[in-house]
C-alpha cells in the first residue's frame, strides 16, 4: 500500500503522450479502493470549480469583505443537506445556504457490461483544462466553438 508514481516522459505539442495517458487511465479505472471509515460516514466534495457571487461594489469598497461563492463539483459519501456545516481548508467551518443538483455532464453508458465504448458514448468533461470545450453552469451551458472569438491559443 502507498502512493503509485507514474512517470510521464514529456509534453508534445502541449499535450502528454497518448500511450502514457492511456496506461495511466487504465490503471486508475481498475484500481480497487479500500473503503475508509471517514469517507463512508461523511460527505465530501470533489471540487470542479467555483464562482465568486459577491457584489463587485462591496469588493471594491472592502477587499476583505465576506464573500458569497458557488462551488461546483461531485458530492461523494453520504448525501449533503442544506444548512449542513462544512469545512473548507484555509477558511474554516461554514454553513451551506443553498444546494442544487445539476445533470451529470458525463453520464455513464446505458449498458454497463461492454468491452468498448461506441463513439457516441465517449464524453470528455474537463473544465479549465482546454479539453472538451464545455462548461456547465446552474443556468447555462457554454460551448467553445472556435473561430474568431475563440479563447484557445494559436501556435
Amino acid at each position: 500500500p502507498g502512493a503509485k508514481l507514474f512517470y510521464l516522459s514529456g509534453i508534445l505539442h502541449g499535450e502528454y503522450l497518448r500511450n502514457e495517458i492511456k496506461n495511466l487511465s487504465r490503471f486508475i479505472s481498475v484500481m480497487k479502493f479500500r473503503p475508509l471509515q471517514w469517507r463512508t460516514t461523511h460527505s465530501y466534495l470533489l471540487g470542479d470549480r467555483y464562482e465568486d457571487l459577491t457584489n463587485q461594489e462591496l469588493i471594491r469598497k472592502n477587499p476583505k469583505c465576506d464573500r458569497n461563492i458557488s462551488l461546483y463539483g461531485y458530492i461523494r459519501g453520504v448525501p449533503l443537506k442544506k444548512e449542513t456545516a462544512v469545512h473548507i481548508a484555509g477558511l474554516g467551518d461554514l454553513k451551506i445556504c443553498d444546494i442544487s443538483c445539476l445533470p451529470d455532464p458525463c453520464p455513464l453508458p446505458e449498458q454497463i457490461k461492454k468491452r468498448a465504448l461506441i463513439e457516441k458514448e465517449k464524453f470528455v468533461y474537463a473544465p479549465f483544462s482546454g479539453v472538451g470545450g464545455i462548461v456547465y453552469d446552474k443556468d447555462a451551458v457554454y460551448i467553445e466553438l472556435g473561430g474568431s472569438h475563440s479563447h484557445s491559443k494559436r501556435t
